[in-house]
């Protein structure tokens, strides 16, 4: 059994719903009579998702439960699917797998067990809906995904661990587990209870709260399916019957995105100019969204553009398709014929070679001087001294590395 209410909700973007009575949805769904798991859904208005599931201490004999699997799923235009199995008999088999699983990189949980005074609670709201929303009960509160008094899924605090079960013979799929192995799904009649897992006693149940408002991508039905498995335990500490718990929601949106994209990492660029203009530029710039897979990114100037020797500044600017802009900048600077020629100068000294240092310092001089000619004419004589060392005074990459430099020089200058 279960129920749906139709919802109005907000996430980091803004969100308009169909005709709501309540601002938070919750779902309770009892258990046939051999059950003692139960769950409450409930959901704020940003689409965070609270699962709380709790033993009723019930039939008569039952001391406690082991809760030893959980499942979510969340999905938005597609459906959300969570199916019981509960066999009793010679073998116990409790398993809810779910349809998409939530990973558990979106999933949380409480740092206790917390008692309730009964078993699902409700009717009452547990939840203030604005925002995240705040889950209160039992003298636990949290408030949205991420909140206080929460522990990763995966995390084991207070609680054990949990993981994603992909693959096990007794659970199937779709499953998330506690303790270090894999998830027990099924056990022997009156056998010992199995150890992975937590146990809870009447009343008592543990809270996983799900960051639901990643999944709204756009206007659409929010499907959410969720439940929990285990095996009750009597006075020995055996397993006594297999119990599991599913429940639905689903949720008409719409949605106004408001936030902006985020503009990748930018760097400052220096290059060095390759002719009197300067010198061409090429860059990538990138941009996400949260709801635009491919927000429009530009930058001005543009890459490939020519930019003059000194320094520009390029703006960044991404658009998503709800029209919310962000920018960000970054600087290009492009050395010019002096910075260049001083730079090569400083390389030809650390090698030691005299005679090119003697002539670049030279041809520094009439570059400062404004005498281009002249300049270019004691680049010439470099190249020929550097060529002419080769192999020599210098090794041969290093000549090829201090020509390259001076031939660019040359470019920069506009050299015939």
């Amino acid at each position: 059994m279960s129920f749906g209410r139709e919802v109005r909700f907000r996430r980091k973007l803004v969100l308009s719903v169909s005709v709501a009575t309540f601002l938070a949805g919750w779902a309770v769904a009892p258990m046939k009579a051999e059950a003692r798991l139960q769950q409450r859904l409930d959901i704020a208005d940003d689409g965070t998702v609270y699962q709380y599931i709790c033993s009723d201490g019930q039939p008569l004999g039952t001391v406690t439960d082991r809760l030893t699997n959980v499942s979510m799923a969340i999905a938005l235009n597609s459906p959300a699917s969570v199916t019981p199995t509960v066999s009793i008999g010679t073998t116990l088999v409790a398993r809810v797998p779910a349809f998409p699983l939530v990973g558990t990189g979106v999933a949380n949980k409480s740092n206790t067990l917390i008692t309730v005074p009964s078993c699902p609670p409700g009717p009452d709201p547990l939840i203030s809906s604005t925002g995240g929303g705040t889950w209160s009960a039992g003298g636990f509160t949290t408030s949205g995904f991420g909140g206080a008094n929460q522990v990763s899924i995966t995390s084991s605090v207070a609680i054990p661990a949990a993981q994603e079960n992909t693959n096990t013979a007794s659970c199937g799929s779709n499953v998330f587990g506690f303790g270090t192995a894999m998830p027990t799904c099924t056990t022997a009649q009156n056998g010992p209870q199995p150890s992975d897992g937590f146990t809870l006693g009447a009343n008592e149940g543990i809270l996983f709260i799900y960051d639901g408002n990643s999944f709204i991508s756009g206007a659409g039905t929010l499907s959410v399916a969720g439940g929990g498995a285990g095996f009750g335990a009597d006075s020995s500490n055996n397993a006594v019957a297999a119990t599991a718990e599913v429940d639905t929601l689903a949720l008409n949106v719409t949605t106004q995105d408001t936030t902006p994209p985020t503009i990748g990492p930018l760097s400052n660029l220096t290059v060095a100019a390759t002719s009197p203009a300067g010198a061409v530029v090429t860059f990538v710039v990138t941009a996400t969204d949260v709801v635009d897979p491919a927000p429009i990114v530009s930058a001005n100037p543009p890459s490939g553009s020519t930019f003059p020797v000194g320094t520009t500044t390029v703006i960044v600017t991404a658009t998503d398709f709800s029209g919310n802009t962000s920018s960000a900048s970054f600087t290009v600077t492009v050395l010019g014929p002096s910075q260049i020629t001083s730079n090569l100068t400083t390389t030809a000294a650390s090698l030691n070679f005299k005679q090119g240092t003697n002539l670049l310092q030279n041809a520094l001089g009439q570059i400062n001087s404004g005498k281009t000619g002249a300049a270019c004419n004691q680049l010439s004589a470099f190249i020929n001294q550097t060529q002419a060392q080769s192999g020599k005074q210098l090794t041969a990459a290093e000549a090829s590395q201090l020509i390259a430099s001076a031939v660019q020089i040359k470019g920069a200058l506009g050299c015939p």
